[in-house]
């Protein structure tokens, strides 16, 4: 591509907004993704660069300006009836941390409020009032018991200290009290009036009474107790009415809890009765507590949220888990994930991750199928473990966007049922696009907005030129593009790593790539060296027959480069066809053993239809001992297999890549330019001759893009490239012998297809005397066979018939 067909000097002129280049139908297919809101249509997009493809398909989504589908906050508080069940608030966004913050200031306000109602002038008076009509009864039980005990003899008297002050029976004696446990010295004393036994019986009736008099009291101290502590528990609640209303008004959606926690807190208002919050224990503290789960935006663009880590405690948050010998989880320790923080809006995620997490798809799944989310950790969602906490599950509004490539789509919607169903929308960007003339100026407007981020230099237009030939060369295919715009951004970084200019300039570029060259370049270098030394041996000159220089391609660490192959032919009388020796050490993949194949399809066609082919050929990639596979060699293997049969000789000055049907048409092959630039190196490296090539099938003319010093050898005529469509075309160039026509069914002698029928007619002459010997003993010949049986044994031979008259029968 010439510098002047792009309309700027650098990218330093062009506009750097983002924007993506060529991908319509993908581009269509996530817009309807995004707009439909029925359930299930989630996305699942192939084809983005691995590297930086979350932030990408964030990019893709933010240009669509989706709007937000929800607008809401998640709290989760106490449940007063099941503490093992948190609650779950929706409050509007922006809400649950101001109604966080509302709770809070009542917490510090009933510790001054409910100590002041507590102690004003009605509560005061009503509590009052009951302890004096307590104290009222107890003395008056208490002082019916005490004459009743005068006038028996006995007194109650006061015993221990403190709280633990009780009453006790003890008998009065010289205006002295005494226990029961001292009467065996009265006796002894002579100071008892009456008898000891009929004083101890008085002890039990009358120790009786007073047990029964001090369970009447506790019990009159314990309904007191409950009537004041009622009279309290309406009175905070009736004096923080006003509060709790007030707070239903602004956060309606949580009215229903407020009345609840109004209700406890009048029920346990003891707690705020003294002190402050630094004094009260913490668990009291615990209804007022929010815990704000996810805090929704209130602008209308949703939030994309895309996660690199997809584990399953960032995707789905859980229960943070409290010190042993702490105290019991609560609803303060449910944490958010992913998912919530995506509310209303997408999250994006890499496939491949996303599945290599434990229970993280599983779950994902059942969240998108049933439209909830509930919290829990990562053992309860694998084994079913009970849960301390059961938070109440959360509404879920979230489109999913998986990244993968198409292998792992196919394999999802084949094996997994409910795959179809949540993921309905597939977007696939295309890898290589076509060529169209704006296209170069969008690279550039890619590679600007890249250098403006980044900050390193402006691209000259040559350099952006030479990276879209790099992208057109990677392609495989003319007249298409690669869109590997991740790779783009690191050709153009190392480019302007070794600029010493004030731009990037295409000699820059050259320089990056010649770099990558060396450095992923050792096998290449190696392969090319051994080639060289004839260590590998390929032939550049001379002919040979059934010998051909193929050419392949290989890759290793995301360097790819072509080097030529030896093909060999040779071929011999018996009936076994075909053979791959390749296959037969198990070096050949499945497409390579086709392609042998089509070579026994080719010659049925061609030279079968009148006769039985008897030969036995073998075919071998020589000195290549690891695996091959592909069918682009098996035009070279078909040409060397002719000139095995024909004994016609093959120029070895050129090189053939090319795949062969069973009609004999050339079909297009991969990797074309390494291929080429591959057997253009070792004819290089051994020098040019002028008359070493390669023949290419026609249909991969538009393909090539190759190196500037093939494209000048080939201008100057020291190298050549040579389409061809047929087989036919391929021989004359490879041998100089007219091959014969296609279509003919007998060939003169002089062609190449006229020598493979003789030599076939031979091979089948040969089988058929060995198929006669073996059905006569396997001695020689029919004749020598019988003359050597004795006369009895032989069969006497007919004799001549003579010719009958004309006319007659």
């Amino acid at each position: 591509m010439p510098d002047e067909a792009l309309d700027f000097e650098d990218t330093a002129e062009l506009d750097p907004s983002p924007r993506i280049v060529g991908q319509d139908i993908a581009l269509r297919a996530i817009r309807q993704a995004v707009e439909m809101e029925s359930p299930g249509y989630n996305l699942f997009v192939t084809g983005l660069d691995s590297g930086g493809r979350l932030r990408t398909a964030q990019r893709i989504l933010a240009d669509l300006a989706p709007r937000r589908r929800q607008r809401r906050d998640f709290a989760y508080v106490h449940d007063f009836d099941d503490p093992s069940r948190p609650r779950l608030l929706i409050l509007p966004a922006g809400a649950a941390p101001r109604f966080s913050r509302e709770l809070q200031d009542l917490a510090d306000l009933l510790f001054d409020e409910v100590p002041r109602i507590l102690q004003s002038e009605p509560v005061r008076k009503r509590r009052d009032g009951l302890y004096h009509e307590l104290e009222r009864k107890q003395r008056e039980a208490l002082a019916g018991l005490q004459r009743e005990l005068e006038e028996e003899g006995f007194v109650l008297v006061d015993q221990g200290e403190g709280d633990e002050v009780e009453p006790t029976v003890m008998l009065l004696v010289d205006e002295e009290p005494h226990p029961r446990a001292e009467l065996g010295i009265l006796e002894r004393d002579g100071k008892l009036d009456r008898p000891a036994a009929e004083i101890e019986a008085r002890f039990d009736v009358l120790e009786d009474r007073l047990a029964e008099t001090l369970v009447r009291a506790r019990a009159a101290v314990l309904e007191v107790s409950r009537e004041v502590r009622e009279v309290e528990r309406v009175a905070v609640g009736a004096g923080l009415a006003d509060t709790f209303r007030d707070l239903g008004r602004r956060f309606p959606r949580a009215r229903r809890w407020l009345e609840a926690l109004h209700a406890h807190i009048a029920d346990h208002h003891e707690v705020f009765r003294s002190g402050g919050r630094d004094e009260a224990p913490p668990e009291a503290l615990l209804p007022l507590q929010v815990n704000v789960l996810h805090r929704g935006a209130r602008g209308r663009k949703a939030p994309i949220v895309a996660v690199p880590d997809p584990t399953y405690g960032n995707l789905f948050g859980g229960i943070a888990q409290e010190p042993p010998g702490g105290a019991p989880a609560n609803h303060t320790h449910l944490r958010a994930g992913a998912l919530h923080d995506a509310d209303g809006g997408y999250l994006v995620l890499n496939a491949a991750d996303l599945l290599m997490e434990p229970g993280a798809w599983k779950t994902l799944k059942r969240a998108m199928l049933y439209g909830k989310l509930g919290l829990q950790n990562l053992e309860g969602a694998i084994q079913g473990a009970a849960a301390a906490l059961r938070p109440e599950p959360m509404p879920l509004d979230v489109k999913v966007v998986l990244l993968g490539d198409d292998a792992l789509f196919a394999l999802l919607y084949a094996t997994d049922p409910d795959f179809p169903s949540i993921f309905k929308i597939k977007a696939e960007f295309e890898p290589t696009v076509d060529y169209r003339p704006e296209l170069p100026r969008q690279v550039g407007e890619v590679l600007a907005r890249l250098a403006r981020r980044e900050g390193f230099r402006p691209l000259h237009r040559g350099a952006v030129a030479a990276i879209v030939e790099w992208a057109v060369r990677t392609s495989g295919r003319g007249g298409r593009v690669r869109l590997a715009f991740g790779e783009m951004a690191d050709l153009a970084r190392e480019a302007d790593y070794l600029a010493r200019g004030e731009r990037v300039t295409r000699e820059d570029v050259a320089a990056a790539l010649a770099a990558r060259e060396e450095r992923h370049g050792h096998f290449a270098r190696r392969t090319r060296d051994a080639l060289k030394r004839d260590i590998l041996h390929v032939a550049t000159e001379g002919a040979v027959i059934g010998q051909i220089n193929a050419l392949a391609v290989y890759h290793a660490g995301g360097h790819e480069w072509g080097r030529p192959l030896r093909v060999t032919a040779s071929v011999g009388t018996g009936r076994g066809g075909v053979v791959n020796i390749e296959r037969e050490a198990r070096l050949s993949g499945r497409v390579h053993d086709k392609g042998v194949q089509v070579l026994t399809g080719f010659l049925r066609g061609r030279f079968g239809r009148r006769r039985t082919l008897a030969l036995t050929a073998s075919i071998a990639v020589e000195q290549h001992y690891g695996r091959i596979d592909g069918d682009s060699a098996s035009s070279a293997e078909l040409y060397a297999l002719l000139s095995a049969i024909a004994r016609v000789p093959l120029r070895q000055d050129r090189a053939v890549t090319g795949s062969v049907d069973q009609f004999g048409t050339i079909q297009p092959i991969g990797g074309v330019n390494e291929k080429v630039e591959g057997f253009f190196r070792l004819c290089a490296d051994r020098g040019l001759s002028g008359e070493q090539g390669v023949l290419i099938p026609t249909r991969n003319v538009e393909d090539l893009c190759l190196a500037e010093d093939v494209v000048a050898a080939c201008r100057e005529g020291r190298f050549h490239v040579w389409p061809v469509a047929t087989v036919e075309e391929g021989l004359r160039l490879l041998t100089g012998v007219e091959p014969g026509e296609a279509e003919a069914e007998t060939w003169p002698e002089d062609t190449i297809y006229g020598r493979v029928l003789a030599a076939l007619a031979d091979l089948e002459q040969v089988v058929r005397r060995a198929t006669r010997g073996e059905k006569n003993g396997g001695n020689g010949s029919a004749e020598e066979s019988d003359a050597k049986k004795p006369a009895a044994g032989r069969k006497k031979a007919p004799a001549k018939r003579k010719k009958a008259p004309a006319g007659k029968a």
